[in-house]
């Protein structure tokens, strides 16, 4: 029964990905990410807000994406275990 649960838990965990461009179409550039860090269902933000031009420095940005992948939602299951309040994500900037 706990696999099966288990099992159902996974399947409905979605993945999800959103794109911010700043123009029409993405220019592919040089991307960076890091993790950012949700508690409580997403309601507060443990980590600092995702500041492009900080991150391009003298380079423009292009887009920023923020996505639930499988990892984040493997890791947030294996989490919730422990802290039940813990919601992983990938945020990506994407610099021309």
């Amino acid at each position: 029964m706990k696999y099966i649960i288990l099992s159902i838990t996974i399947l409905l965990s979605g993945c999800y990905t959103i794109h911010f461009d700043k123009s029409g179409e993405p220019v592919s550039g040089v991307e960076y990410e890091q993790w950012h860090h949700n508690l409580a269902y997403d309601l507060y933000e443990l980590s600092d807000p995702v500041n492009p031009q900080e991150v391009c420095g003298d380079q423009n940005w292009s887009s920023v994406k923020t996505e639930v992948s499988f990892v984040n939602g493997l890791a947030g299951i294996v989490g919730t275990m422990i802290l039940p309040i813990w919601y992983p994500k990938t945020a990506a900037v994407t610099c021309e």
